[in-house]
């Protein structure tokens, strides 16, 4: 039987073995960029090399072609011999070998020989003979390889795509990625719901109708939005391997190789020069806003995501940095009274995200911990009451404000808002009972934009704030 070589970077897995150890290498310590750069000078075969040497790939959460491997499965089983011949690192190329019962063996980069290209069809004519076996690649590198093999497969982004006219193949196998919906799913567009709260100081402040200021807040809202996209894939990047062992956290296009490593971190400085682009029609206090939420990203996406409470008083701040990012872009003042009482509802939404991934990764898979997070299943019961009594005291300050706070300045009947506390007790009760049953997603902010209850509790509220504003011209409509 003719053996089958196949390739396995964007062909055997739906990523690249290379990119992937680059991620994890720099995510160990930024300034190893530079390093990376002294070994790529000395060949790509010694870059390799050393990459193996430094880090560990986890071939087993990687993301497979789950077609390639079927169609070699079923050659396996009709008597072809199947190897893996690729220019990844050889240490690589024998562990996956091991990991499939089907591969006869495998080769790969050592560090004298870079195995791609016209060496990898060099190696092969040795091995094998011209005309001798059968070969599976996915780009132009391979087209000295499917010139002397006796059958071309290819894995294609698409139907219409042919790395050259030249050759026709036997099969096609389809992977589409980087396309307009994979860069779109990576940037959480649905996570922009946060970044409202840009526009809560025009609505706290009752200027609705100030153009200028609902324009302000619209440059902050892209340019705050567009900045937390680029932060999010940051982390998907740094997340790679963690993300792929999660149940829904896997289907990330990062991670499941549906947008590739390199078009990912081209993206990731795209959405950063077009968020600072808009920012800078803002006045230079938002900028500074920005630039601060970024470093806190930052230092919380290489650590301190990692020390419990330390990182829900981070996803808190993050909250907190958007409502003073709308303060800024608007030229409104914030009052001590909103800080407080929006300080402790983040805090309960920040316990409530950890608290609904851990409950919804234990009922899946039975997992007791968060991977790449420090909580266990017995953590349960202290995030619930620390969360819960975090909601019920941001409606304590909520109260304070009615009586003592000077609500009567800004409101006519500022009795009215004591719908709001009752309103406002009621969701974070009612979000937390649900959470405890195990109802709520591991996002919280994205259940609760589509959670029915939540949106009618919303749009009360904004009710009785326009009320207790104008209740006058309310009850002059009835006489």
């Amino acid at each position: 039987m003719t053996p089958i070589c196949v390739d396995l970077d964007h062909t055997l897995i739906k990523t690249d073995a290379l990119h992937e150890q680059f991620i994890q290498f720099v995510k160990e310590n930024p300034f190893k960029f530079f390093l990376l750069i002294i070994w790529l000078l000395k060949g790509r075969s010694y870059l390799k090399h050393r990459l193996e040497e430094s880090v560990s790939l986890d071939v087993d959460s990687l993301p497979y072609n789950q077609d390639v491997i079927n169609f070699l499965k079923e050659k396996s089983q009709v008597g072809h011999p199947i190897y893996l011949v690729s220019a990844t690192h050889e240490n690589i190329i024998q562990m996956i070998t091991r990991k499939f019962e089907f591969f006869s063996g495998g080769w790969g980069t050592s560090k004298e020989l870079n195995l791609k290209g016209k060496n990898k069809a060099s190696f092969l004519d040795k091995e094998f003979g011209k005309q001798s076996f059968e070969y599976i690649g996915d780009c132009r590198a391979d087209i000295p390889i499917w010139k002397i093999s006796s059958a071309s497969h290819l894995v294609s982004t698409s139907k219409n795509y042919r790395p050259t006219k030249e050759l026709t193949f036997s099969k096609t196998f389809i992977h589409k990625r980087n396309q307009i919906r994979h860069y779109f799913k990576a940037m959480r567009a649905y996570q922009w719901a946060k970044n409202l709260l840009i526009f809560a100081p025009i609505i706290l402040s009752h200027q609705y109708l100030n153009p200028v200021k609902w324009s302000q807040s619209l440059f902050g809202f892209l340019s705050f939005s567009l900045m937390a996209s680029s932060i999010y894939l940051f982390n998907d990047l740094l997340d790679l391997e963690s993300d792929r062992k999660h149940h829904k956290k896997r289907e990330r296009p990062l991670a499941s190789g549906q947008l590739s490593i390199p078009n990912g971190i081209v993206f990731l400085f795209f959405l950063i020069s077009m968020s600072i682009y808009l920012g800078s029609f803002l006045e230079p206090a938002f900028n500074l806003i920005l630039i601060t939420y970024v470093f806190l990203n930052l230092a919380y996406s290489f650590k301190l995501k990692n020390i419990p409470v330390i990182d829900v008083i981070f996803l808190s701040a993050f909250y907190m940095i958007r409502l003073e990012a709308g303060s800024s872009a608007s030229d409104i003042y914030l009052t001590q009274w909103l800080i407080m009482f929006a300080l402790f509802i983040f805090i309960s939404l920040g316990f409530l995200k950890r608290y609904c991934e851990l409950l919804e990764q234990y009922n899946i898979s039975g997992k007791v911990n968060i991977d790449g997070r420090d909580y266990s299943t017995k953590d349960l019961p202290i995030l619930l009451t620390s969360g819960n009594v975090a909601g019920q005291i941001s409606v304590l300050c909520f109260l304070l404000y009615l009586y003592l706070g000077g609500a009567s300045k800004y409101y006519d009947y500022p009795k009215v808002l004591l719908i709001n506390g009752i309103l406002f007790f009621y969701w974070i009760s009612t979000l937390w009972f649900k959470a405890s049953r195990g109802k709520v997603s591991g996002d919280p902010v994205r259940y609760s934009i589509k959670d029915p209850t939540s949106i009618i509790i919303g749009f009360l509220s904004v009710i009785s704030i326009i009320i207790a504003k104008k209740l006058s011209f309310f009850l002059s409509l009835f006489n």
